[in-house]
């Protein structure tokens, strides 16, 4: 069974994401994160390969449905930081970039910086 989640970097009001479908809780997803995509170079180079069947420590050992399997229409997206928040995404967890990592709970509406531990 899979930790779905969003991934995404806040730009003023829009959120530039993609969707994360394995190991997407804190202590997978959220420790990569925070350990290895630290700047917004980092974590917008993460993003331009799109949708993620997992994300790891490197871009080379991440998996990504366009580059890696050839699938289309996988591109990162574009929404409203309202609509990230609020829309029901079927998703365990929505990470976001803002300068530092935070991350709400599905079903949340309440960001909290990410605790590793």
């Amino acid at each position: 069974m899979s930790t779905r989640a969003l991934v995404g970097i806040l730009n003023e009001n829009m959120v530039t994401y993609i969707y994360n479908h394995f190991d997407g809780d804190p202590d997978s997803l959220g420790k990569t994160l925070v350990e290895n995509y630290r700047t917004r170079e980092a974590v917008e180079e993460l993003l331009s390969f799109g949708d993620a069947s997992y994300i790891e420590k490197s871009i080379n050992d991440c998996s990504f449905y366009m580059r890696d399997r050839g699938e289309d229409d996988c591109e990162a997206r574009v929404i409203g930081i309202q609509e990230y928040v609020e829309k029901e995404w079927f998703c365990d967890y929505k990470y976001l970039y803002n300068g530092e990592w935070v991350i709400v709970k599905e079903n949340d509406k309440n960001f909290k910086p990410i605790i590793i531990g």
